[in-house]
């Protein structure tokens, strides 16, 4: 439910800029981000495309590919994010833009371990060792700002961005998708913990810096 009201107001968004008829024009342009290849928490293949409906609107589409990398205990995690955007530019010159993107991203990584059973107040009944599957949801909407600079004569460009927006995580196990089991969160800074089938609100600072290559 949470993805496809997500997803149902950036569909409202595109739909609107589509129906702009006046001065519509057709560019294609594709896009990598290459600071997601040493992000600390979740290293990605990020890459996208866009189509420009008229002078100041584009939408696109945006999909990364966790890399299985190695964080604590021997937790080996992979997944994806699958991201469509929405982008106004402000300027006469298509200089400055803002941006806005709802997001899924889907984690997943197995762990072996005592855990906690049948939850009261926070507290396990008792505890049990298992082999196990964590998938972890996350389901956002961001508001992005950025600028787009050319680098070569119109077809490369690069474009910095930063922004705001919201998320809701939650943790499943996949052996047991109806318990509520203390799971550990891999990171490489801290060892933290949640609680599965729970709805986590939080706070998104998306930032970064794509390579832009228009090929129409």
């Amino acid at each position: 439910m949470k993805k496809t009201i997500l997803t149902a107001l950036l569909i409202c968004i595109c739909i609107v800029a589509f129906n702009q008829k006046s001065n519509k024009i057709e560019k294609i342009s594709l896009h990598f981000s290459p600071l997601s290849l040493i992000d600390v928490y979740h290293p990605s293949v990020t890459f996208g495309a866009e189509l420009m409906t008229t002078k100041k609107q584009a939408l696109g589409l945006d999909v990364s590919l966790l890399i299985n990398t190695l964080a604590v205990d021997n937790v080996y995690r992979t997944g994806f994010i699958i991201k469509p955007t929405y982008k106004f530019f402000v300027d006469k010159l298509g200089e400055n833009f803002i941006e806005l993107d709802c997001f899924w991203k889907k984690n997943y990584w197995g762990e072996s371990k005592w855990i906690g059973r049948e939850y009261q107040n926070g507290t396990p009944s008792y505890y049990q060792n298992e082999d196990y599957n964590v998938v972890k949801n996350v389901w956002g909407l961001n508001l992005k700002f950025g600028s787009r600079i050319e680098l070569l004569d119109g077809f490369v460009f690069v474009e910095p961005y930063i922004g705001l927006g919201a998320r809701i995580t939650n943790h499943k196990v996949k052996e047991h998708p109806d318990e509520t089991i203390e799971v550990k969160k891999p990171f490489f800074i801290d060892n933290q913990k949640a609680l599965t089938n729970v709805d986590v609100w939080g706070v998104s600072i998306p930032m970064g810096v794509r390579i832009v290559f228009a090929i129409k």
